[in-house]
């Protein structure tokens, strides 16, 4: 069964014009970084509250939160991660964490490289990669600047 997930236009990054691809598509949603928390379970991982604004990202291959993120969920390094950038890859810290899409009370768990996002021109605190658009289908109609996006998961 297929669920609509909200998805709107984010703000521009730094120094960019107005086209369509210069305003990132983003969701509105809940991280948590519950230990106890499992999968199959009948509730939801216990979080802040917070509500925040990940960036959808075709080119990222998993999911990275910034170091601030981390500490507003209490997020421990719980692993090493391997960061792969442009032109280089760098050995990061790597955590356990919960992205719940609070309206339709979806959860992907998975693991997250803890990393300086400000250095790609934008203010987002976590990004989605592909790890989690593979539960997804995602659609861009650029006549109309619009992406829509499901959970078919």
């Amino acid at each position: 069964m297929e669920h609509e997930i909200p998805i709107k236009l984010g703000e521009r990054r730094i120094n960019q014009g107005s086209l369509l691809v210069d305003c990132p598509p983003v969701i509105c949603i809940n991280v948590a970084s519950d230990k106890n928390w499992s999968i199959g379970g009948k509730s939801l991982p216990s979080h802040n509250g917070k509500i925040y604004q990940a960036l959808i990202d075709t080119g990222s291959e998993g999911t990275a939160i910034s170091p601030e993120l981390s500490k507003d969920i209490n997020a421990t390094p719980t692993t090493e991660a391997t960061l792969h950038g442009f032109n280089k890859k760098q050995k990061v810290d790597g955590t356990q964490i919960q992205i719940i899409i609070p309206k339709l009370k979806i959860v992907f768990a998975c693991q997250a490289v803890i990393s300086d996002l400000n250095n790609a021109g934008h203010n987002f605190s976590i990004v989605l990669g592909r790890s989690f658009l593979e539960h997804c289908k995602l659609e861009l109609d650029g006549p109309k600047s619009q992406y829509r996006l499901w959970w078919v998961s």
